[in-house]
């Protein structure tokens, strides 16, 4: 469960998570838990299916990378997070 300070608020109506049968069952009861009360929907879908699962990990890799890879693609970052708590990384 989120912490109430850390919860993103929605306007979505559907929520698209990378099919991964090792933590599928475990996605389906914690999206149950949160989302029960909402109209948002989800699903599971294989990265061939749409273009934003595998355009992340793209952008991700060229993230970590640095130097020009991560230049190319930081006009597509908004907001980064640690999610160690710990301060961005200025590279």
């Amino acid at each position: 469960m989120l912490s109430p300070d850390r919860r993103i608020e929605l306007e979505a109506a559907l929520i698209v998570l990378e099919r991964d049968q090792t933590v599928e069952r475990d996605d389906r009861r914690w999206l149950f838990e949160e989302l029960n009360k909402t109209a948002v929907r989800y699903e599971h879908r294989d990265r061939h299916e749409d273009a934003l699962l595998w355009a992340a990990d793209a952008i991700a890799w060229c993230w970590q990378h640095g130097g020009a890879w991560k230049q190319r693609v930081a006009p597509l970052i908004s907001e980064q997070i640690d999610a160690r708590g710990h301060p961005p990384d200025p590279r």
